[in-house]
């Protein structure tokens, strides 16, 4: 009676452990950044997003880098969540004394149906001497609460553009409002004192 009991104690410690080592070998598979939402901002490392207004200097951003998550997976153990992004940012323009930031970041899944998960940070700087001191950014997103548009089609100096997206931010110290254009990203940045930078596509 003793060995049976000691049979069954050893089979359920068997047990156990396979089932313990199936469950952490359990995955979690997470999906790469869609490929239908790469061209809202379809840059590589060396492009500029060059901006012209007629009275004030251009706005020249050099991108210094650019990310696109691939899809990946992780143990279900792991205290962990699914993210999909693409992300960039770009060198200080030393004559305006700004830079740019984005991100398009799905957390937990792709989802299309809901607003593009879109994040637009401009960086204001100080000079002093030969340093460059951050003051603050300005930060542009879309979501349930934010100010934004997304147009199937609109005009933009007398020409139809697909897939308009307009951010607003009345909130900002500087800007208030950008244009994005699926397939040639950035547009047009606009600032509190309603000057226009306009993307140069010559």
């Amino acid at each position: 009676m003793a060995m049976k009991k000691e049979s069954l104690l050893k089979l359920n410690s068997i047990i156990l452990t396979i089932s313990i080592f199936m469950t952490g070998c359990v995955e979690i598979n997470c999906p790469s950044f869609p490929k239908e939402n790469i061209n809202w901002f379809p840059y590589s490392i060396g492009d500029s997003i060059v901006l012209s207004n007629d009275s004030n200097p251009t706005i020249s951003l050099p991108i210094t880098r650019f990310y696109i998550t691939d899809s990946y997976s992780f143990s279900k153990q792991c205290d962990c969540i699914c993210e999909a992004s693409l992300s960039f940012e770009t060198s200080i323009d030393t004559i305006n004394l700004i830079s740019l930031e984005s991100s398009i970041i799905y957390v937990d899944g792709v989802n299309l149906n809901k607003p593009l998960p879109v994040e637009i940070r401009i960086g204001i700087y100080n000079k002093e001497e030969e340093l460059f001191i951050p003051l603050q950014h300005d930060e542009f997103y879309c979501n349930e609460s934010s100010n934004w548009e997304l147009q199937d089609s609109a005009m933009i100096d007398g020409k139809y553009y697909k897939n308009v997206l307009t951010i607003n931010n009345s909130n900002n110290s500087k800007f208030q409002e950008i244009t994005l254009v699926k397939g040639i990203g950035i547009m047009k940045i606009t600032d509190k004192e309603s000057n226009v930078w306009k993307l140069n596509l010559e």
